[in-house]
């Protein structure tokens, strides 16, 4: 059986995302990968945000070393 990823645009606006994460669930895709980037939104607050529309698409949150400390990604989880 294959798994299928995506990796997700956390720049999209809400409606636009939420159309993304249904689309991506119907299709059979098993998880989304939110990145960190420097002009976008939380990778975090964007995986929790279309996790709660979701019921089976799974999310991974990217993070560049350099971008968080260690200390911030321990209290996010």
């Amino acid at each position: 059986m294959l798994n299928f990823h995506w990796s997700l645009r956390t720049e999209h606006r809400d409606g636009v995302l939420l159309d993304t994460v249904k689309s991506l669930e119907s299709k059979g895709y098993t998880s989304a990968l939110c990145q960190f980037q420097v002009h976008s939104g939380d990778p975090f607050i964007v995986a929790a945000h279309a996790a709660s529309h979701t019921s089976t698409l799974k999310y991974m949150v990217a993070l560049r070393p350099y971008a968080l400390t260690p200390a911030y990604c321990k209290m996010q989880c």
